[in-house]
């Protein structure tokens, strides 16, 4: 699985442009070390918990995150289970698989100009279990983590240092946090499974690396295709690729993931990004989204949501991000271009029900959770929905948040909240410095 974020996709394909040069010379990836931090920092006081140093207002430079590290306004149908106040911002929404929660901590002195710090929680206590401060490790006194990738054994990030076109690959044990494989290389679309990376770099070439040797095992050096996405399933890996330009629609490559043989190709256009979840894609197309098989690369159904992507200026809008779909064994949820929150049927593409909303904004993805499903909005408002008709359960906390469009007056930090859901437990990121877990009451 992979999360990547628009905001900086620009700056990612200028560094492409630069950093092609190095590998078209000749230049082999500089293998660097590292270390990863197992902390015992982390103190909880009742259902708060703080790392590191207290946090304190003085060091917030957000004004709209004042009070962030206070307990939050819960409606009575909901329990806290753990609220825990970073030093700094949370810069994307949280990444959620199996037992963990995966964070990145954004400090920004100077706009633009970042310090990320990737921290892995227990999802039912908040305990830390290890952290990567990318700065101290890397030395790297302004950059940025974008991309990531995990597995059930593995978690991947990309760092990108911002005085240089060059970047830095680096591959966790998730259990231990330890540096398993790290590289100076350029992977601007990247997947992982649990013996394999698999990467495109910045000349368009795909390679797989196996783990956690860091052995080379194949490339593909074709460079015709625009690469949009890797996803390895079991003995293959998937590669959604447009042939001259993204807004051509995709091919799927399918590959055999242990030598790189292409053993198939279907164009699915008009498909341009996919949220691929076991032998399943979704694609968004012009107007609505489709879904295919994986396993025979066929098309299952398209639906129609009535909205042409290209004319949303929507930062948050499901058209520009792949990842704000969310994707259960029955069901696709989502908001669309009109702000609208949709249930689609898995089964035959069929909507089932649809949520208006006029004067908010939805701030990420819905997360579907034990019956209900969640959105979480620009006044600060968790929203609770029956995943059965719709109707709104209530509203279940409003929190302190930051964001930023282009145009919109504030200074550009990425920051970026978000939902997701582990078993019964809801899982909130503002933007701010607080991460919460929260549970329906029985």
């Amino acid at each position: 699985m992979v999360t990547d974020y628009p905001q900086i996709r620009c700056i990612r394909w200028m560094i492409a442009l630069l950093s092609c040069v190095g590998f078209i010379a000749g230049c082999s990836p500089n293998t660097i070390s590292l270390s990863t931090h197992v902390s015992t920092s982390s103190k909880t006081v009742g259902q708060i918990s703080k790392t590191g140093t207290p946090p304190s207002s003085a060091g917030v430079s957000i004004a709209e995150c004042a009070g962030d590290a206070q307990p939050p306004t819960l409606s009575p149908g909901w329990n806290l289970i753990w609220q825990h106040t970073f030093d700094n911002p949370i810069a994307l929404p949280p990444i959620i698989d199996g037992a963990q929660v995966a964070l990145l901590e954004r400090a920004d002195p100077i706009p633009n100009q970042y310090k990320d710090t990737v921290w892995m929680l227990d999802a039912a206590t908040s305990a830390e279990q290890w952290h990567f401060d990318s700065s101290a490790a890397l030395n790297l006194t302004d950059h940025w983590i974008d991309l990531t990738a995990w597995s059930p054994k593995y978690f991947a990030i990309v760092v990108h240092d911002s005085h240089a076109p060059r970047e830095f690959v680096i591959v966790f044990d998730r259990t231990t946090g330890q540096v398993v494989y790290q590289v100076e290389l350029q992977a601007l679309e990247m997947a992982i499974s649990d013996d394999a990376l698999f990467y495109r770099s910045g000349e368009r070439r795909l390679y797989r690396i196996d783990l956690p040797s860091g052995k080379q095992r194949w490339k593909d050096s074709r460079t015709d295709y625009i690469w949009q996405g890797l996803y390895p399933s079991g003995e293959w890996l998937y590669a959604y690729v447009g042939v001259t330009s993204p807004q051509d629609g995709l091919d799927i490559l399918k590959y055999r993931a242990d030598n790189g043989t292409l053993v198939n190709s279907v164009e699915v256009a008009p498909v341009y990004e996919v949220l691929a979840k076991g032998s399943q894609g979704i694609g968004r197309t012009n107007a609505g989204i489709a879904l295919f098989n994986l396993s025979n690369l066929t098309t299952a159904w398209e639906t129609d949501l009535g909205s042409q992507f290209t004319t949303i200026n929507d930062s948050n809008a499901f058209w520009d991000n792949p990842s704000r779909v969310t994707l259960t064994q029955d069901a696709v949820y989502l908001f669309d271009a009109k702000r609208n929150l949709v249930k689609i049927a898995l089964a035959d593409g069929k909507i089932k029900w649809t949520v208006p909303f006029s004067n908010v904004e939805p701030m990420s993805k819905p997360a579907a959770v034990a019956g209900v499903v969640y959105g979480f909005f620009s006044d600060g408002t968790v929203r609770a929905f029956s995943e059965a008709d719709g109707s709104q359960l209530g509203s279940v906390m409003k929190v302190p948040l930051w964001y930023s469009r282009n145009g919109d007056g504030k200074p550009f930090r990425n920051l970026v909240g978000g939902v997701g859901a582990v078993n019964d437990t809801l899982i909130v990121t503002t933007g701010c410095r607080s991460v919460y877990a929260l549970q329906r009451k029985p």
